[in-house]
């Protein structure tokens, strides 16, 4: 009985020194790559939407999230829809923000040096609308751009229509023609999705550049989401951005 005991035991301990390691969560930081690249941001992970090459989302060091888009990068969701379009993002769209409340974070923003954007739209993140039945997608109510000629801009959008059906025009709030790439910006945003006290305030490097208020958004039954990441008209260059030290919570994240 001893030795059956002994067996036992030496058999257990070999199964637990088999058993595979707890998976390490660093905040600001993705593991893996291509469509198994797994990104963890405020406490949970991100969902993914990018196309298969190693290089569409990765962290070079903690706390760096990198963004690479090629020319051909195609998500799954434009692969099943005929959509025309490149992009590699991330969404915390499991997390939605609510509506008709504050929404606060702050990060840091570089664009590589590389050739200049040929895209006539490129979006480098936006809050986005949920799909409420019978809506249509539409643009972005929040985005980032960074246009042909690398004109940065931030714009808002907006409409009453319910269902959804348009995709509503955009009011520029910002605009930056001599965004420098290769510098990081330290962005702080202050959003409220609503329509009848909606607001869009936006901080660059401790200087507020934006104070928008009027209505935000669409009539959603549902909160929006906020997605990091490229998406743009096809285009031959490649294209990558970095975030760093994502952030969210409340007015302490406004600049003293």
């Amino acid at each position: 009985m001893k030795q059956i005991l002994m067996s036992f035991a030496v058999l257990l301990l070999a199964s637990l020194t088999t058993l595979p390691a707890a998976e390490t969560q660093v905040e600001n930081t993705c593991v893996g790559k291509g469509l198994k690249a797994k990104c963890f941001i405020g406490g949970y992970y991100w969902n993914t939407d990018n196309g298969d090459g190693d290089w569409a989302v990765t962290s070079p060091k903690p706390g760096d999230i990198r963004f690479e888009l090629r020319k051909g990068d195609i998500a799954q969701w434009d692969k099943q829809h005929s959509h025309a379009a490149e992009r590699n993002e991330i969404s915390n769209s499991n997390h939605k923000f609510p509506l008709e409340e504050d929404i606060w974070f702050s990060f840091g923003l570089m664009v590589e040096p590389g050739p200049k954007v040929s895209s006539k739209w490129l979006v480098i993140g936006q809050l986005k609308a949920s799909v409420d039945p019978g809506d249509n997608s539409a643009s972005p109510p929040v985005g980032e751009e960074l246009d042909a000629g690398d004109e940065f801009r931030i714009v808002v959008r907006t409409a009453t229509e319910k269902p959804l059906k348009h995709n509503p025009g955009s009011k520029v709030i910002f605009v930056d023609p001599a965004f420098e790439r290769g510098r990081v910006y330290r962005m702080v945003y202050r959003i409220k999705y609503s329509q009848k006290a909606g607001h869009v305030q936006v901080w660059r490097d401790g200087k507020e550049v934006a104070n928008f208020n009027g209505p935000v958004g669409y009539v959603s039954y549902t909160g929006p989401y906020w997605k990091f990441g490229i998406y743009r008209e096809p285009a031959p260059e490649t294209f990558a951005v970095h975030y760093y030290d994502i952030k969210y919570g409340g007015s302490e994240l406004e600049p003293r």
